[in-house]
């Protein structure tokens, strides 16, 4: 993998993948619906969510195949902004959303306005809860048949929401959380990947848990997103989030 399809992938570790969709007759089965709202309660109920207004992930993101070791950040407000930063040898990334405009600056492609699916999925990107988000913005769910892997069984359903194609999510039916998706990824303006994102190693922080450990399988290649810390509700200027002069 070239080092500028890297660039893209923290975008899509904090999000699970969004890209602009039509589907006609949309029905919401109340069977699925229901797995979305158990997921919303298990990682801590909409009450502790709503809580929860700026959020900063430490942590590195490491490709083992290809020798690569980044760090990164991701700093969250309001669930309407977010700044992503990456950094090892060589490649240094910035990614942005203030709230209307996304942006992308980098050591190898400078800086660029992202439109189309990367600012859809930069959108999603500063969601503060995936599963609350889903479940709010949700216009179809189907419950499909349960899938077994490892001696564990998880709960399946194919969902869109707003302005995003289906996506097959997979629910632990011990703890209810949220264990894998199966989606597509936006990886340039006009190019886009189907991935499957593993969720896991969840940790309660003021009363809502958060995946400490993500892994992705892109385009052949593992991806793994392991946090070190989170700090929730600090002070965050909303400058950091504009794009760069």
């Amino acid at each position: 993998m070239k080092n500028r399809n890297i660039i893209p992938l923290f975008f899509a570790l904090a999000s699970i993948g969004t890209l602009s969709a039509e589907e006609a007759n949309p029905v919401i089965e109340p069977a699925a619906k229901a797995i979305l709202e158990e997921s919303v309660k298990a990682v801590g109920g909409k009450e502790a969510i709503l809580k929860i207004k700026s959020r900063q992930i430490e942590g590195k993101m490491v490709m083992a195949a290809q020798g690569i070791e980044m760090k990164m950040s991701l700093t969250q407000k309001g669930g309407t902004k977010a700044l992503m930063k990456m950094e090892s040898p060589g490649i240094i990334v910035d990614q942005g959303y203030d709230g209307e405009t996304a942006w992308s600056k980098n050591s190898l492609q400078g800086i660029r306005e992202l439109v189309g699916p990367e600012l859809e999925q930069a959108k999603e990107a500063a969601t503060i809860s995936v599963e609350l988000s889903t479940l709010n913005n949700l216009t179809s769910a189907k419950l499909l048949d349960d899938a077994e892997e490892n001696g564990k069984t998880f709960k399946v359903i194919e969902i869109t929401s707003k302005d995003a194609i289906p996506k097959t999510l997979y629910f632990d039916t011990d703890t209810k959380l949220l264990a894998q998706t199966v989606s597509k990824i936006a990886t340039g303006p006009d190019t886009t990947v189907e991935t499957t994102v593993s969720f896991s190693d969840y940790k309660e922080l003021d009363g809502v848990k958060y995946p400490f450990t993500t892994k992705m399988k892109i385009i052949g290649q593992d991806v793994t997103l392991s946090v070190s810390s989170i700090q929730q509700n600090i002070e965050v200027d909303d400058a950091i989030f504009a794009l760069p002069e």
